[in-house]
């Protein structure tokens, strides 16, 4: 796992490979939600991915309130799979 640099909104380190519940500002709100952290290599950028997206979103995007990592991938990908089944 990959440290990108940034921390959510408690101070936690945020790495490629963890979960983070997003909170968009009100006029994305649309985009609030459950992702993943991935590393996108074709963009060179850290994004955050919904469940059954190959590409994600900026992690650096604007549109975020906050971010709240949750857990990652190899813990805890439970919480991961189930926001796909919803």
């Amino acid at each position: 796992q990959e440290w990108t640099g940034l921390l959510d909104k408690v101070g936690t380190e945020i790495y490629e490979g963890d979960i983070v519940d997003a909170n968009a500002k009100p006029e994305h709100i649309e985009k609030t939600g459950i992702y993943e952290v991935i590393f996108n290599k074709k963009d060179l950028q850290y994004q955050l991915r919904s469940a059954g997206y190959e590409h994600g979103l900026p992690l650096t995007w604007g549109g975020w309130m906050s971010l709240r990592v949750i857990g990652n991938v190899y813990q805890k990908p439970v919480l991961y799979l189930a926001q796909s089944e919803s």
